[in-house]
């Protein structure tokens, strides 16, 4: 009945429960994740990549990915370098206390992607296929190291600027993630503390990960790092809306950081 409602009757019936099993997995632990990780909301390039490299994968399940060579190789290297990132961001995170609940399945879902992509793109397929796999991780390699030089460069510039001319740091984008950091934007995965930032910045990450997870911005409280961030990036918002601070975390809006702040309707 759901096949025929879809138009979708041809698909065998083993494929498509194959579909609805994988697809019902990554929904379940998608809304579980909204209250445990940061993966709620990434940054819009993020979000595409990460919707796409699910997507492709979903469909696979349908049609034969031996006869799009090389768009199967580009496409299944791209989710093995996604699922690599999101898999590290976890497990360098104080995950231990839901790891039962949440980081098992998603350790097993997540490996059992990476294996089926693969599989998918090595077994019995083009030289095309297997050569153009790899195309995404170098280039994932490629933007780590980038993403650590900007982090290291800006860094740099922070730490050797007094902190009263703070005012006179540059607007570029890794100073300004930097700036807004545990308020803002989120750095890793923490369950315990019923506070976090919302939004998920993989080049900012990728950054802290190049530089041993080091802030270098000498603020004596989070209150002034927003203070400044307000003062240095005016146009930009500061305080963010999200699923996982209105109802998954209330405390991120009643927190009493935000008392008194400039209207934030950027």
């Amino acid at each position: 009945m759901i096949k025929k409602f879809l138009g979708i009757e041809e698909i065998s019936n083993a494929k498509f429960l194959n579909f609805l099993l994988e697809f019902s997995a990554l929904i379940m632990l998608y809304l579980c994740s909204l209250h445990h990780t940061a993966f709620c909301n990434p940054t819009p390039w993020a979000a595409v990549i990460f919707i796409y490299c699910i997507g492709f994968y979903l469909a696979t399940l349908f049609f034969d990915s031996a006869k799009t060579p090389i768009l199967t190789g580009l496409s299944f290297g791209l989710l093995c370098t996604t699922f690599t990132y999101l898999f590290i961001f976890i497990a360098t995170g104080e995950f231990l206390g839901i790891f039962i609940f949440i980081g098992f399945p998603l350790f097993l879902l997540v490996v059992h992607i990476l294996s089926r992509a693969i599989v998918k793109s090595f077994r019995k397929t083009a030289r095309i296929t297997k050569c153009s796999f790899f195309i995404p991780i170098i280039l994932g390699l490629v933007t780590v190291c980038i993403a650590g030089q900007a982090f290291k460069k800006s860094a740099a510039i922070i730490e050797q600027t007094p902190r009263e001319q703070y005012e006179n740091l540059p607007k570029d984008f890794m100073t300004e993630h930097i700036v807004g950091m545990h308020f803002k934007y989120y750095t890793k995965t923490c369950v315990y503390d019923g506070w976090r930032p919302p939004v998920h910045e993989p080049l900012l990450v990728m950054g802290l990960w190049m530089n041993n997870m080091k802030d270098p911005l000498q603020v004596s409280s989070l209150r002034e790092r927003v203070e400044l961030y307000i003062k240095l990036y005016p146009d930009k918002p500061y305080k963010m809306k999200c699923y996982c601070n209105t109802e998954g975390w209330p405390t991120y809006n009643y927190d009493d950081l935000w008392k008194d702040l400039p209207v934030n309707d950027k």
